[in-house]
């Protein structure tokens, strides 16, 4: 298969930085703290949310279409768990089943800074290397209020 350029679409892609708790917040949007043997604890929910790091902007070819189906359920994939495919040289990006893709929207900063979950069109849900390039399966970003599990 051939790379070529005059296929390839812009794109951005987001790394995972890290997850972290969600902490009970008052009417005023302040975290509330629990007093635990002279020390002040946080309220956590039991909930987390992901932090994602600066897009970074590149290029790759992407399928849109469901061509790709058969050869995919070998993966353990059906059409029915991802919406796109693109393709890169094999080892020219550093995704996995963790990133997040932009391809239609702009990613959106929250108050600390990171990339919002939420803003971005696609999550990538496998990786499939081969000899001389990686396909990528994607899926929609389910929008929520909160991107906590």
């Amino acid at each position: 298969m051939r790379l070529t350029l005059q296929n390839k679409i812009p794109m951005k892609y987001s790394l995972l930085h890290d997850i972290v708790p969600v902490y009970q917040t008052d009417d005023e949007g302040n975290i509330i703290y629990d007093e635990i043997d002279g020390e002040q604890i946080p309220r956590d929910t039991g909930k987390t949310r992901s932090r994602y790091e600066a897009a970074v902007d590149f290029c790759a070819n992407v399928n849109f279409s469901g061509q790709s189906e058969i050869r995919y359920t070998v993966y353990g994939l059906s059409k029915s768990q991802y919406d796109a495919i693109f393709y890169s040289l094999k080892d020219e990006l550093p995704l996995d089943e963790t990133s997040i893709i932009f391809i239609n929207a702009e990613p959106e900063l929250d108050e600390d800074g990171y990339v919002k979950l939420e803003s971005a069109d696609y999550r990538v849900v496998r990786v499939v290397p081969s000899l001389n390039y990686t396909s990528y399966l994607i899926r929609n970003v389910e929008r929520t209020e909160n991107d906590g599990s």
